[in-house]
């Protein structure tokens, strides 16, 4: 058993710098040796004894011990945090960016491309660059472009620029007109269902054989607001029998009349995704990127166009979709949430948006060591909540301090209590220099504890009070239960957990699957300040929602 906790508890240390968590060991000795869930009592008492030795251990001597013990971890925790090098990546020169669209707030997959690319740039020196895809007007609103730009810079992202594809369509129409000019586009007036249909059937329309002259005409007609949407498209020609079908003579330009939030009704015709990516990368100088797998049929179109106009491709790294078990991500869902009521609003706890993780009180830092830890994965993954919130549990705590909360109070009366008797309780178990609240105790004193900690409780059986002492059950009636106080033994039945009965606040949480737990809380909580982050003891973490001078609310963030 003792080997087992050791070997656990220093991959523990290791993973949570130089830290372990004795709650986070047990299982994994357990899952090894699944005849210790009979000994849980005993395992328990050794892990806290051994974590405590461990912790003392400076964090390259618990890399030896383990070196020692078990090599593969210490090799398994290497691999999970290291990312591939940037091919032909020179220092200085590396341009990368990260081009959401601004119709939604930021989510874990948005911060998964933000975050590699901005990695990159900052590894080898080089400019990272926002650029805003904002192309249609009916999806892009001004709380959209700043929720990008706030979010993305609480996760630590710095660029040398946002900037956005709006502003650059001018360009784009030259762009166009030099395709049309040297008879790489043409202007088609097919229906959609006759475009879907003969790209279907590798057929070419007869607008395919327009000349120059005529294409410009119908383009520069296009410009000026002559036709309508869906009256005519800008098509490059390529291959209609080529065998991936976005190579069949895609739509580059559109009729898409509207009013934009930043340039209003200045423009009719708007470029369409892979023709806007490749002349964008040419006017920021994109050396390289990194992009979702679900991007690479698009890559022979992107190089295609690259070819037409006379631009380098990036170079680029792609990785697989990483989602979270029955959590949504995609924008018109949660649009629609928010719309008829099923969802809070952007920050929904039920929600993998990063102002949801933000507001349940998840750290930039450990979102990027997330990012980090999934890496270039070329196979999608859905994930349970449990990789990220370890990873957040190795940041929040050694910061959360600890408090008391009772839920289902159960009222426990102490006699015997010695004079100017106080309980002191550390506000963080590791750091004993942050301080401590001190509670004076008298004689017939009424405690608050969990009605689930004392269920078949009897007379005579012995608890410990967690920061008090342990107390000897004298009586058990409907109401409440009369409990002396007494000599600390070495084997009490339960360690519970308790409030003043007298000086507590009242306690709402919001949960995370957005239910609302009420409760008690101790009414030190007062001096803590919204977003600070605790720990409710043998509850879980939370942030703090709201002003504690006022009311105490709380988002539950994890165990």
């Amino acid at each position: 058993m003792e080997d087992l906790i050791y070997k656990w508890a220093l991959k523990n240390a290791i993973e949570h710098d130089g830290k372990a968590i004795a709650g986070a060991v047990i299982p994994k000795v357990i899952g090894e040796d699944l005849s210790l869930k009979d000994k849980i009592k005993e395992l328990g008492k050794k892990t806290a004894e051994i974590v405590k030795r461990v912790n003392q251990m400076s964090l390259e001597e618990q890399k030896k011990e383990l070196e020692k013990i078990d090599a593969s971890l210490l090799e398994k925790q290497k691999k999970e945090t290291k990312l591939p090098e940037l091919p032909n990546a020179i220092e200085g020169k590396v341009v990368m960016m990260f081009p959401p669209e601004p119709s939604k707030f930021p989510h874990l997959g948005h911060a998964k491309a933000a975050y590699l690319n901005y990695y990159y740039s900052q590894k080898y020196k080089g400019r990272f660059i926002l650029r805003m895809e904002d192309t249609d007007y009916r999806k892009v609103k001004q709380e959209y472009y700043d929720a990008m730009i706030n979010d993305l810079t609480w996760l630590g992202l710095k660029w040398e620029k946002v900037d956005y594809i709006s502003d650059h369509i001018e360009e784009m129409y030259a762009d166009a007109e030099k395709l049309i000019k040297e008879n790489h586009a043409y202007m088609c007036n097919c229906t959609q269902e006759e475009i879907s249909k003969n790209r279907r059937n590798k057929k070419e329309c007869a607008c395919r054989n327009r000349t120059i002259e005529e294409n410009m005409k119908l383009w520069k007609e296009m410009l000026k607001g002559k036709y309508q949407k869906g009256e005519y498209v800008l098509r490059l020609k390529i291959d209609m029998a080529h065998k991936n079908d976005i190579m069949r003579d895609p739509a580059i330009f559109r009729v898409h009349i509207g009013h934009h939030v930043r340039v209003g009704d200045k423009y009719k015709v708007w470029p369409m995704y892979d023709i806007a990516t490749v002349i964008m990368n040419r006017i920021e100088g994109i050396t390289h990127r990194c992009r979702g797998k679900e991007f690479e049929l698009h890559a022979e179109l992107q190089n295609k166009i690259s070819e037409y106009l006379n631009i380098k491709s990036p170079m680029v790294l792609e990785f697989a979709r990483t989602t979270i078990k029955d959590c949504p991500l995609a924008g018109r869902i949660i649009r629609d949430g928010i719309a008829n009521g099923t969802y809070l609003g952007w920050d929904d706890p039920r929600l993998g948006t990063i102002r949801a993780l933000r507001r349940r009180g998840f750290q930039p830092e450990a979102i990027r060591n997330f990012i980090i830890r999934m890496g270039f994965s070329k196979h999608n993954a859905v994930i349970g909540w449990d990789i990220i919130e370890a990873e957040n549990r190795k940041v929040i705590d050694p910061i959360a301090n600890r408090y008391m909360a009772i839920f289902n109070p159960v009222e426990l009366i102490l006699t015997e209590v010695p004079k100017n008797f106080k309980a002191i309780l550390n506000y963080h178990p590791d750091f004993p220099e942050r301080g401590y609240r001190e509670y004076e105790i008298k004689e017939g004193e009424k405690l608050f504890i969990e009605e689930n900690d004392v269920k078949g409780i009897k007379k005579g059986k012995l608890i410990r009070l967690m920061n008090l002492g342990d107390v000897i059950i004298e009586k058990v009636s409907k109401n409440s239960i009369t409990a002396k106080l007494t000599k600390n033994e070495e084997n009490p039945e339960k360690i519970i957990h308790w409030i003043l009965a007298e000086r507590n606040f009242p306690l709402e949480i919001i949960m995370d699957d957005a239910s609302i737990k009420k409760g008690l809380i101790e009414i030190d909580v007062q001096k803590l300040k919204e977003n600070d982050i605790i720990q409710l003891i043998r509850f879980g973490f939370c942030r703090v929602d709201s002003n504690p001078q006022k009311d105490i609310k709380l988002r539950y963030t994890h165990k």
